[in-house]
């Protein structure tokens, strides 16, 4: 039998990662990891655990972060001892991100009134939504996390201590009250979290971050809002509105597609197309980006994409809206990390759940500027393609009217002609920089004490010359090299082009 811990130990796992049972396997001594960044490291992490384990874990939660930044300095000073330094600074972490979103847990319930708690189903037997009893004994229960304070783990981390283990996480959550986009209704309903598995809540956790940080309660998009675009547009509601609007007739071999990829230039309106569904037909809407899922420790990027789409059903009907999809749906290479290639995996497996089951009705959007760079898989899965081009003249003349209704200017038809004219090229956003442009020239007229005091009707109007110096300022971020690369793979795919 072994003597105590010569270390510090969490949760029943030694600090340096040795699964602790009757007696701790010694961590570690100071000779094998002689940086004094460690040595501080180790002592301040030493009473942490001892204040997590008398149940004051408010306390230990600054040492914990202290913990890890020396161990982080650690890592980039020295290389001796980096996988154990690693392995220590991830399972310090790991508690410290639990403490904060329980503490910030126990702050929102603070100021929580009665009335603004979600309606809870009578069958759910009225469980909190999360609790902040793992407070005590240095445990943690569910909780609804915010944006991570912590330190960055190094990028070439093992994240083993990451993946999911059997009986994790054992979570069964009931319908949620959630806004609908829309107007649609609300669901009542709390969750039921269950005590198996040695994380407990932890799938109602990734769920909580689903709802709290991906959930769009509102996009308040309309398709007049949209200028232009009228060919993607009446697309749009082909594949997505009319089959929500007529189920019985939109079956068999009309049965709408689970799948539309957006693609074009940047700044081309792709994700406004994309909210306008979600509003039109009263979807959830859920919008995600690489940041929301890779931005996460690695090892939980999987499990939160299976949560996405727990919630996507659960919700149902919804959008799942993936911008900037190449970033995270890019073709697999050899040399990604294993982390990386598992997260694709479960994206393509929910994908297929998502466009095969006749009883869910989730549609999966994506928007990508690089649809060369997709892998072909995820192709095969978003089978209905949108090509979202540059505007044309009638949509930049919309645009530029639209843009400008509300202000007061001198431009009169041919003014307005001339400026269409002079943005060929330019993107939708290109074209609402160069209006806000023009529209500060007035204001670029007064100097610093009649600026402070002058009224808005005292302004001149928007002139054309405002106009001509916002045009030579602000040149289009589409190159012509851009706009070519999408002609030619429009025509090496046959895809249909859309204005």
């Amino acid at each position: 039998m072994s003597g105590p811990s010569d270390g510090p130990s969490f949760h029943g796992v030694s600090v340096f990662g040795s699964v602790k049972r009757k007696t701790s396997v010694p961590a570690p001594t100071s000779s094998s990891l002689p940086n004094p960044s460690v040595q501080r490291a180790l002592q301040v992490a030493q009473r942490a655990v001892e204040l997590d384990e008398c149940g004051r874990a408010e306390e230990a939660f600054p040492l914990y972060q202290e913990a890890v930044a020396l161990l982080l300095a650690a890592v980039k000073q020295d290389r001796a001892g980096n996988d154990q330094i690693k392995r220590a600074a991830n399972k310090y972490l790991t508690r410290a991100e639990e403490i904060d979103r329980l503490l910030t847990l126990r702050k929102q319930q603070t100021k929580e009134s009665p009335n603004s708690r979600l309606k809870k189903d009578a069958r759910s037997n009225n469980f909190p939504l999360a609790s902040t009893k793992g407070l005590e004994k240095g445990r943690a229960s569910a909780a609804v996390p915010t944006g991570s304070r912590m330190p960055r783990r190094p990028d070439d981390y093992d994240y083993t201590g990451g993946r999911a283990r059997k009986g994790e996480g054992g979570a069964a959550v009931s319908h949620g009250s959630v806004g609908r986009a829309g107007g649609m209704g609300e669901r009542s309903g709390g969750n039921t979290l269950s005590s198996t598995g040695a994380r407990p809540g932890r799938a109602s956790d990734l769920e909580a971050i689903v709802m709290e940080e991906m959930l769009d309660r509102s996009p308040g998009v309309t398709w007049e809002q949209i200028s232009g675009l009228e060919d993607a547009k009446h697309t749009l509601q082909e594949a997505v509105v009319l089959p929500n609007l007529r189920p019985d007739l939109f079956k068999g071999l009309r049965a709408p597609p689970r799948g539309v990829l957006l693609f074009g230039p940047p700044g081309t309106g792709k994700t406004l197309l994309a909210k306008a569904v979600a509003s039109e037909t009263g979807f959830a809407f859920f919008s995600i980006s690489a940041s929301s899922l890779v931005s996460k420790f690695l090892g939980e990027g999987e499990k939160m994409v299976r949560a996405l789409f727990q919630v996507a059903r659960r919700e149902q009907p919804s959008v799942v809206f993936i911008d900037e999809i190449d970033s995270m749906l890019g073709q697999r290479k050899d040399q990604e990390h294993e982390a990386t290639r598992r997260l694709k995996t479960e994206f393509l497996v929910q994908l297929d759940g998502a466009g095969t089951d006749n009883e869910d009705r989730i549609l999966v959007m994506g928007a990508t500027n690089l649809p060369w760079a997709l892998d072909e898989a995820v192709l095969r899965r978003l089978p209905k393609k949108i090509f979202i081009p540059l505007p044309d003249t009638i949509t930049r003349a919309t645009l530029l009217k639209n843009l400008l209704q509300s202000q007061k200017h001198a431009l009169t038809p041919d003014h307005l002609g001339e400026i269409v004219g002079r943005t060929a090229g330019y993107s939708c956003s290109d074209l609402a920089q160069v209006a806000k442009d023009a529209a500060m020239g007035p204001l670029r007229d007064l100097d610093g004490p009649v600026l402070r005091t002058v009224k808005e009707n005292q302004l001149r109007p928007i002139s054309m010359a405002d106009f001509d110096h916002a045009i030579y300022a602000i040149r289009p971020s589409v190159s012509q090299g851009t706009v070519q690369a999408f002609e030619k793979y429009m025509t090496d795919n046959g895809y249909i082009r859309h204005s």
